[in-house]
């Protein structure tokens, strides 16, 4: 497959049966082909990456591919707490090992094979990539435990064996985490608290350890921000709210998924307010606008006044941007700016992030690289 450039795309392809965007910045691009399956395929040290903009079409990625990958196994990690079917495309053996090099010679890319069979059964069986999201990560579990017998017990591998095992909910996260937690103390290390030791209250959620879990979190709330979260967590606890406490307290953890599935099925005033809010805090636009239709949110915020009718303008905006109608989501920007001038600003960073890309494009021009958009049609095979 070859890659096209963003004016080629409009002459030659219709309704790709499948698009790969492997630069955040196309992702609008391909979405305005409304291609049948969409695929985000990230390289490690991407130009500009970490930018606002590059952030910003990332997080598009992860809403609306079918699959994300990442040769980056730090921004894979992170996204697989946000979208099941992810993929990290370097094999266990290719990754840095503790006090060694990393290498990518030697063997071959297992990787290429999983992502490969992932693609034709979601292109012709309709299957979605999550089966190969959990065989990968099985791989993964058995790397790090390689790793921590060859090495002992160590902060990194016994970390990442226990993310591993978290996502896979395996009986021995916890304790990975606390061999990791330890070691992180002895070297030093004075933020372990809140970057290791508050994990332990998420797997506790995830093992309906409410109580365990509570706790764990409450040692962490050291800010007063904090303290106001644990309060509030303890008081749906207190209330019979398991459901809410363990949810919030894995969305404490960057657990999207986790939090959002515990809450599945509640469709309580309470439940459906702390899904909306994530929802929206996470950037799932046309999720919190069917979430919104259908419980009657905006409905409810347009009684209080303008505020609801904005923000529910907002969101159209913003849903219709990701998905590259541009003329409908500027459309949605004015109407909002009816109420709020500040709204306008939403136009001008269009123009900004059209600037940005422009930037982005000479650049690679005078570097040879591809854009970062390659389309298959139905008829190419």
């Amino acid at each position: 497959m070859k890659p096209v450039t963003a004016e080629a795309v409009a002459l030659e392809c219709r309704r790709p049966a499948l698009a790969i965007v492997t630069h955040p910045y196309w992702i609008e691009k391909a979405a305005s082909l409304h291609p049948e399956r969409l695929l985000a395929l990230i390289p490690d040290n991407t130009f500009e990456e970490y930018s606002e903009l590059w952030k910003s079409r990332l997080a598009h990625c992860v809403l609306i591919a079918d699959l994300f990958g990442s040769e980056s196994e730090s921004l894979y990690l992170e996204q697989a707490f946000k979208k099941e079917a992810v993929l990290l495309l370097r094999d266990a053996d290719h990754l840095p090992s503790e006090g060694q090099r990393e290498s990518m010679q030697g063997s071959s890319a297992e990787f290429e094979v999983l992502l490969r069979q992932a693609v034709s059964k979601l292109l012709t069986d309709n299957v979605s990539p999550v089966w190969a999201t959990a065989l990968q990560q099985h791989t993964l579990v058995q790397h790090y435990s390689e790793i921590r017998k060859a090495v002992g017990p160590h902060e990194t591998a016994s970390f990442l064996l226990a993310v591993y095992e978290y996502l896979l909910k395996l009986p021995d996260a916890a304790s990975h985490l606390l061999e990791s937690f330890l070691h992180a103390q002895q070297s030093g290390r004075e933020d372990c608290i809140r970057t290791h030791y508050r994990f332990l209250s998420a797997i506790h959620a995830q093992n309906d350890e409410l109580r365990e879990a509570i706790d764990a979190y409450g040692v962490t709330a050291l800010s007063a921000d904090d303290r106001l979260r644990y309060e509030r967590i303890c008081e749906y606890a207190e209330n019979g709210r398991a459901d809410l406490a363990a949810a919030w307290l894995l969305r404490e953890n960057d657990d999207l998924v986790g939090a959002l599935a515990r809450l599945h099925g509640a469709y309580d005033s309470e439940a459906t307010d702390l899904k909306y809010r994530w929802l929206v805090e996470s950037s799932r636009w046309e999720e919190a606008l069917a979430l919104s239709g259908a419980a009657g949110i905006s409905g409810k915020a347009e009684k209080r006044g303008h505020p609801g009718i904005r923000d529910e303008r907002l969101l159209n905006g913003y849903a219709r941007k990701l998905r590259g109608d541009r003329h409908e989501a500027i459309r949605f920007f004015l109407e909002a700016a009816e109420l709020d001038q500040d709204a306008i600003g939403l136009i001008a960073r269009i123009k900004s992030e059209d600037a940005a890309i422009a930037r982005l494009r000479r650049n690679m021009l005078e570097t040879g690289e591809s854009e970062g958009l390659t389309v298959v049609n139905g008829d190419d095979g």
